[in-house]
């Protein structure tokens, strides 16, 4: 096949140009076809949608826009060591040994004889 006179060119009929012009024309007409068939079919359906939504009632009560009242804490809630309450309070009542022991490590790491990393003898270099 590497002789460049062994290779020939198909042949084609007459009309073969005609004719895949004829039917490239008509699969763009179809397609153009379905394109409009479907944009006007996406129009309807939205405008159905809008008509039935305006013409159903909801069933749903209009909420009317309320002032928020003043905020009641409960007699049962946890004081803190200065007899206030405090939101973490309700929203974690058993955190109150957390809160102690991690009060009581950071005083532990405060006491620490270990140098800091920021002491206040290095920080006084001028």
């Amino acid at each position: 096949m590497s002789n460049p006179s062994e290779m020939t060119e198909p042949r084609l009929s007459a009309d073969f140009a005609s004719r895949v012009l004829r039917r490239a024309d008509l699969l763009k007409a179809r397609r153009r076809r379905t394109w409009r068939i479907a944009t006007v079919g996406a129009v309807v359906s939205f405008a159905a949608v809008v008509a039935a939504y305006e013409v159903v009632p909801s069933n749903a009560p209009v909420a009317t826009a309320a002032r928020p009242g003043p905020l009641h804490v409960a007699a049962s809630a946890p004081a803190n060591q200065s007899g206030e309450t405090d939101v973490l309070d309700f929203l974690f009542p058993d955190a109150a040994p957390v809160a102690r022991f991690a009060a009581q490590y950071s005083e532990d790491e405060d006491t620490d004889s270990a140098p800091g990393l920021f002491d206040d003898d290095d920080a006084d270099t001028s």
